[in-house]
């Protein structure tokens, strides 16, 4: 009977230290992962964001969705209402592939002004972007493997990397004054 007790103490024991060898394991796997490593482009976070926004100048934009626009393009929302957008200069579509671009997928504070004309000849609000940002979290979507051969697993969700920059997923374009 007393033997029987030892082994079972002895596999629980076994059992207790695996699972405390995996949990550490897993922690110290998923901080290596979600390191900063070669920053490009970081994000800001969704209340930053929200603080900053100021009607006329900047805005909180999402890329729309052809069914409910239409057209497509870009929506902002004031209160419950999404509003359709158009982005003219410095339009952030330039510098970022479509794996940033579906509809609904990310956020982006977008800074400009309004252009009166555009806004008249298109039927709504036309913005001059100035500079734009990220919002977090970052959503990519890679597609299938035949239209991408290299996956990601693992991607960081609040910046761009080099990476990013190496698959042309993003392309900086310096401003003209």
């Amino acid at each position: 009977m007393e033997k029987v007790k030892k082994i079972k103490l002895f596999f629980v024991g076994i059992i207790i230290v695996t699972i405390i060898l995996i949990t550490i394991g897993t922690i110290f796997f998923i901080r290596k992962i979600n390191k900063p490593r070669n920053v490009v482009l970081p994000a800001i976070s969704e209340a930053m964001a929200q603080g900053m926004v100021k009607e006329n100048e900047i805005y909180i934009v999402r890329v729309a969705n052809p069914d409910e626009f239409g057209t497509g393009g870009w929506y902002y929302i004031d209160g419950e209402e999404k509003i359709k957008m158009m982005l003219a200069e410095g339009n952030l579509s330039h510098e970022l592939s479509d794996i940033f671009l579906d509809p609904d997928r990310n956020s982006f504070l977008v800074k400009g002004k309004i252009n009166e004309e555009l806004t008249q000849y298109n039927g709504c609000l036309t913005l001059d972007v100035e500079s734009w940002y990220l919002i977090a979290p970052i959503k990519r979507d890679y597609g299938p493997r035949e239209y991408r051969k290299e996956q990601r697993f693992f991607y960081p969700k609040d910046y761009l990397d080099v990476y990013d920059l190496e698959q042309v997923d993003y392309t900086p374009v310096e401003k003209q004054e």
